[in-house]
């Protein structure tokens, strides 16, 4: 389970996800869970839903402790909120340090990318659980230290770090798609992903065939067929710039 700002439920990975949970039939496993950063109540009554599922069920937390992403490689993390700690302590929880690298340049960029830098990759560094019973022997903020030096010590010095190879290839395929529709840069993405994959579904055949060739869907259930075409609606990129600018 993950933990994001409300404002995400409006942008279009938060929109895609909704959506692809809506399939017909399909129950929706609860794994993002949306919080307004000016309302501290609300999140203690989430955190506290999400200590139960994490005691009762086999389930795991995810925290972006700094609460957006990062427009360069070479800024350490340097601050979290102390409620993250104080559930885990409450709770009985180990928290694991979880540091993403290579993604992002060391010079600063002038917005948030939505994906690696040049369609490369991203590593995902997992660091020793810090048990709850360490982090009772020390004041508040020796705890906040001790998990963020946990993070930061992971991989690398910040100052050593360089995001990884691009993909050049999949980057001509993108801007081919950019040049073919006017659509936002993460549905030209999206729609390469699904193509580029060797082992798809009947469905999802059917969906790039009609995104290609402009045919209409065969398939003959009612939910099916309106969840495809609203989804098909999505990665032609109706409606998405203004997720966009929601972000």
């Amino acid at each position: 389970m993950t933990l994001a700002k409300a404002e995400h439920r409006k942008t279009w990975v938060g929109k895609l996800i909704a959506h692809g949970f809506s399939y017909p039939d399909m129950k929706d496993p609860e794994v993002i869970y949306f919080f307004d950063r000016n309302n501290r109540a609300e999140l203690v009554q989430i955190l506290q839903t999400l200590a139960g599922r994490m005691a009762t069920e086999e389930r795991s937390m995810l925290v972006h402790i700094e609460g957006t992403r990062s427009q360069s490689c070479a800024k350490p993390v340097e601050k979290m909120a102390s409620i993250f700690i104080d559930m885990a302590i409450a709770s009985n929880l180990p928290i694991v340090p979880v540091r993403f690298i290579g993604g992002i340049p060391a010079e600063e960029l002038p917005k948030r990318l939505e994906f690696p830098v040049g369609m490369g990759s991203q590593d995902y560094w997992l660091g020793r659980p810090i048990l709850p019973e360490e982090l009772t022997s020390l004041g508040a903020k020796e705890r906040k230290a001790l998990v963020i030096d946990g993070i930061n010590r992971l991989g690398m010095d910040n100052a050593d770090e360089s995001p990884h190879a691009p993909d050049p290839g999949f980057s001509e395929l993108v801007q081919k798609r950019l040049a073919e529709k006017d659509v936002p840069g993460p549905q030209a993405v999206l729609l390469r992903v699904l193509e580029e994959r060797k082992n798809i579904s009947p469905e999802t055949k059917e969906i790039l065939n009609a995104i290609k060739t402009g045919s209409k869907l065969k398939t003959r259930d009612a939910g099916k067929k309106a969840w495809m075409t609203e989804l098909i609606r999505r990665l032609e990129g109706e409606g998405m710039l203004d997720d966009l600018d929601r972000e």
